[in-house]
């Protein structure tokens, strides 16, 4: 579908994308369906806003290990820049290791086979998404062996900083560290820009040039669109929100409210 589309660029109104799909042999209806309902124009947007943060202003633009590159630029441009890059990265093997990713269960408290199994979508920029995680750590607090807590990542399109501030918790993850750095950040909401970052990192003592690294090359951007994925696949809108063994929850609740949902999942298992 991208090569047809840059095929002829005169040609992108809907008769055209419908008759594109069955050139491809797609199923026309779940097709027709998404074009219609918008189902993804929020990814789009998402990537528009980034672009912004960016710096954007026009396209085609490239970023090659985070250096911009504007204009249809000949071959010989890439060729300088990459070989630039792989020089520089010989001096710093960890920058270059893109396959890098924290434990499994850096994200996940309590013990995994808990009878009760929380999952939370949330925003470090958001401060709902801050109230539902000091509930959620006296929640812990209270039933030690009862919960299972899993953290997702959501950062919504409009909080400017809060996609690099979820790469940092992942970042500190690798490190042991995640749910240290995400008490900060929850305590730091609107404190989130790079060397604020890099600060919070200094505090915990991590190894500062392996989790500067790991923000510069946006070694754990991909883990944050996972969970942004999986979050649009279970219609998440808004955070936070959280799934009791499954049973979905907007908003933030009162702590009784909490209380009581666990109690009886427990019962029910």
């Amino acid at each position: 579908m991208y090569d047809l589309l840059f095929t002829d660029q005169r040609r992108l109104e809907r008769s055209h994308l419908l008759a594109y799909a069955r050139q491809l042999h797609l199923d026309l209806e779940p097709f027709e369906a998404a074009l219609d309902s918008g189902r993804y124009r929020e990814i789009v947007a998402e990537d528009i806003e980034e672009g912004k943060r960016r710096g954007v202003s026009g396209t085609p633009t490239f970023f090659v290990n985070g250096q911009m590159l504007v204009g249809a630029q000949p071959l010989e441009a890439f060729t300088a820049l990459i070989e630039a890059e792989l020089a520089r990265l010989a001096q710093s093997p960890a920058a270059m290791d893109q396959s890098r990713a924290p434990p499994a269960n850096a994200a996940t408290a309590g013990p995994p086979d808990a009878p009760v199994q929380l999952t939370v979508f949330a925003d470090f920029q958001s401060p709902l998404s801050a109230q539902m995680a000091g509930l959620l750590n006296r929640l812990l607090a209270a039933y030690p062996t009862q919960i299972h807590l899993q953290f997702r990542h959501y950062p919504l399109p409009f909080h400017h900083d809060a996609s690099l501030a979820h790469e940092a918790a992942l970042a500190a993850g690798e490190q042991g560290q995640f749910w240290a750095m995400h008490d900060l950040l929850f305590a730091h909401a609107n404190r989130l820009q790079p060397a604020q970052l890099v600060a919070y990192a200094q505090q915990l003592q991590l190894d500062v040039a392996r989790f500067q690294a790991a923000l510069e090359e946006r070694v754990f951007r991909a883990q944050v669109q996972q969970d942004i994925a999986a979050g649009k696949r279970q219609e998440v809108r808004g955070v936070p929100t959280l799934f009791v063994n499954g049973a979905r929850l907007d908003g933030v609740p009162s702590l009784a409210t909490l209380q009581t949902l666990v109690e009886t999942a427990m019962q029910q298992n």
